[in-house]
């Protein structure tokens, strides 16, 4: 199976308030706080690291991968388990996701 698919695969869709009562990225695109084509950054030690929020609502990350979650994104590009709500900053509203999760 080809990565990409694998890490589809792997996530699973989520609705739009999952049971632990925090609201979910999909959430935060269908009520338009997070728009079509905001990018995401990610501040890492000596890098950047970039994504992007397709039509969908999806996070796609600088190698085309498309993701559910900011966390799948984040391990995606580093290969360990990582908070991407955290990580990732909506440059458009210069706020962390996790902060935009918390006003909603």
């Amino acid at each position: 199976m080809s990565p990409v698919k694998m890490a589809n695969n792997l996530e699973h869709v989520t609705s739009k308030i999952p049971e632990n009562g925090r609201v979910s990225l999909a959430k935060l695109f269908s009520d338009g706080v997070l728009q079509n084509g905001d990018e995401l950054v990610w501040k890492r030690r000596s890098q950047d690291l970039k994504a992007k929020l397709d039509s969908e609502g999806l996070i796609v990350t600088s190698d085309g991968v498309k993701h559910k979650t900011p966390s799948g994104a984040a391990k995606h590009l580093v290969g360990r388990s990582v908070d991407g709500w955290i990580v990732w900053h909506c440059l458009r509203l210069d706020k962390s996701l996790h902060e935009l999760r918390a006003k909603n």
